[in-house]
């Protein structure tokens, strides 16, 4: 977890295996410290996401400015993306409490979203680009990306590829932590083939191989549970 050469050592995705991790250690002390500040203040999410973002602005300065940003367990250690978890434990929060309503997102027009998108995409290009401590900052812009293209996808409403992406979502996990492995070598095994075909026939032996392993995993787990259930019933 905290060592460069182990961090993705059966992969290079596997860091962020690390980071969640380090995150879900976190979970709990984080909700006792926001009960602890709504039992102090009238808006406990805002003290705490403003708290987060301190943090997180501090401890990337502190990797940049002392020469460790190329190393994972560095750069990609919690407190880089407390302030992002923190903001799901908030979203998740007041969605729980119906403060917010996801059926009302529906309303938000469609070209401010796009012209968001856009300009989060250049700032995140810009950042990640810069060869300043600027490119530690832009996960900001990231995220702007990914929640906005989400969101116009939504709107677009394409049954064909909104089913495909629920099908997806049902072997993400797996799909995660096999991809990199079936990319090497899918490139290794076809390096002659032009590049599209190998992109191509990559994605496409990584969701056979990650569905297959889901349904595997399902299997061997239904099984072990009806195991320990039909134990307890004998014990």
């Amino acid at each position: 977890m905290f060592s460069p050469t182990l961090e993705s050592s059966l992969g290079v995705q596997f860091w962020f295996l690390s980071t969640i991790i380090q995150l879900y250690i976190v979970f709990l002390p984080l909700i006792g410290i926001r009960d602890w500040v709504a039992r102090r203040t009238k808006d406990p999410d805002i003290f705490m996401l403003v708290g987060t973002v301190l943090i997180s602005a501090v401890w990337v300065s502190i990797v940049y400015l002392t020469g460790h940003s190329g190393e994972r367990n560095w750069s990609s250690f919690f407190l880089t993306y407390l302030w992002e978890f923190c903001l799901g434990i908030i979203l998740g929060h007041k969605i729980f409490e119906e403060k917010i309503n996801i059926n009302s997102l529906n309303c938000l027009p469609l070209k401010r979203v796009i012209a968001i998108m856009i300009v989060c995409l250049i700032a995140f290009v810009y950042t990640a680009a810069s060869d300043t401590i600027l490119y530690m900052f832009d996960d900001p812009f990231s995220l702007g990306v990914y929640i906005t293209l989400a969101y116009c996808i939504y709107r677009l409403n394409i049954k064909a590829f909104n089913r495909c992406i629920l099908w997806i979502s049902t072997f993400s996990y797996e799909l995660f932590l096999i991809h990199i492995l079936v990319f090497t070598i899918v490139f290794h095994y076809f390096p002659t083939i032009s590049l599209p075909i190998t992109i191509i026939l990559a994605i496409s032996f990584s969701l056979i191989i990650g569905w297959t392993y889901h349904e595997l995993y399902t299997k061997v787990q239904v099984k072990i549970r009806t195991c320990l259930k039909s134990l307890k019933q004998q014990y």
